[in-house]
């Protein structure tokens, strides 16, 4: 029962949308490594793009009325920034982009660790009956 909680249901893709922000996080902090390198193409994590594309491409079945399919959610694909002018003369990393992308990883971050955090109080409280260490 307890695999069944953590592998299908708010804990997987909590768990997941924190891999895709890590990663995320990770090609960001590269992207700011790396403005000054010279012919350096800025990367980018797409996956809010591949989850809807996929989404669209889907075919739900139900096996009742009030039960929806779950699909799993894509890890997220590094890619280089498609084909941008140079904006600081040497490649087209904008580190004034990057930090603002940066904080705003942070933020979906910690949103997505304080609710997994709050789920799994909730799990321990179900299973102790209390909430105490």
């Amino acid at each position: 029962m307890i695999d069944h909680i953590l592998k299908k249901t708010t804990f997987s893709i909590l768990s997941r949308r924190l891999n895709q922000d890590t990663l995320r996080h990770k090609v960001i902090s590269h992207n700011i490594a790396n403005v000054n390198t010279r012919g350096y193409q800025a990367k980018d994590v797409v996956f809010d793009d591949v989850l809807q594309r996929t989404a669209r491409q889907l075919e739900m079945s139900v096996s009742k009325p009030n039960h929806m399919k779950t699909t799993p959610l894509s890890e997220g694909q590094v890619i280089d920034t498609p084909d941008q002018e140079l904006k600081n003369g040497i490649n087209n990393v904008d580190v004034d982009e990057q930090m603002i992308a940066l904080a705003k990883n942070q933020l979906d971050f910690d949103f997505s660790a304080t609710h997994l955090k709050r789920l799994f109080a909730s799990l321990k409280l179900s299973i102790t009956g209390t909430n105490r260490g």
